[in-house]
């Protein structure tokens, strides 16, 4: 029988040590933007609304519950999965920052903060994908066929429509409940070009562990985001509840609550057999 090692060997400190520090990061200023929007506004890098802002620090809760158990485990899985998606998030907003810096506030430390966290993520990530690149994939586990085929056209979808956010922000983002501009489109973009990366990463094989990490964090996200728009309008009412793109904003959340929720029923059930076995 394999040992733990051989079976799911431990990370590095660099990548440890970024998982580790990330998580706190994202719940500070995930729990401020979404909980108490009105005071983290005015200290956020840039100009920011409501319905972005609680958007944002659902994304950022979301993705720390995700991110949990690949630093508390300190294990590839699920570090292999989580690594590129923070990889492409980060690279991606990144770019974005720069492209759109005459946007950020420099009066503010948090946007020095902002540029720093990001590219920090970014090397950090990216080295350890470099470092990484030869390590095993769980092929004990190797997706069955129809789950395989489901996830990779998920991702494909997900690839296409944060592609067509980075590329065409003013007309894939005029159907959300808000109007969003071209920073924020493309920042979003890179939440759904993460997602893509989750879903492929699974498609063929997928641990428990990551299913887990990847279930949480998408079913968060999907729950938050559509709490965030409810609770959001409640106070200004400003959603028009009769645009069809409106409903269909929370039929593509809607789908990430429930794609969330089959990742983690699967993660379990797989755990349960294994516990039977041994």
């Amino acid at each position: 029988m394999q040992s733990k090692e051989t079976r799911n060997p431990a990370v590095g400190a660099l990548l440890r040590s970024v998982l580790v520090v990330v998580i706190p990061v994202l719940v500070i200023a995930g729990a401020g933007l979404f909980f108490w929007p009105d005071a983290t506004r005015a200290a956020w890098p840039w100009e920011i609304g409501p319905f972005n802002a609680r958007f944002l620090g659902g994304f950022y809760l979301a993705s720390a519950l995700g991110i949990v158990p690949a630093a508390v485990g300190g294990r590839w899985f699920p570090a292999r999965v989580i690594t590129p998606m923070m990889f492409v998030f980060t690279t991606t907003v990144l770019l974005v920052s720069l492209l759109e810096r005459p946007r950020f506030n420099f009066a503010h430390w948090t946007t020095f903060a902002w540029f720093l966290l990001f590219i920090g993520l970014a090397l950090g990530s990216g080295v350890s994908l470099v470092r990484y690149r030869a390590w095993p994939v769980p092929v004990g586990d190797e997706t069955p066929g129809r789950w395989g085929a489901g996830l990779a056209g998920l991702g494909l979808l997900f690839l296409l429509y944060g592609g067509g956010l980075f590329l065409f922000p003013e007309v894939v983002g005029a159907h959300w409940p808000w109007a969003i501009d071209g920073l924020h489109a493309r920042t979003y973009s890179a939440i759904f070009t993460a997602t893509a990366v989750a879903m492929l990463g699974l498609a063929r094989w997928a641990a428990p562990a990551e299913r887990l990490a990847v279930g949480v964090a998408t079913s968060g996200l999907g729950g938050l985001a559509i709490f965030g728009v409810l609770m959001t309008d409640a106070a200004t009412h400003k959603v028009d509840w009769g645009r069809v793109g409106v409903w269909a904003w929370l039929g593509l959340f809607g789908l990430y609550f429930v794609i969330g929720l089959v990742l983690i029923g699967w993660s379990s059930s797989r755990r349960s057999a294994e516990a039977k076995r041994t």
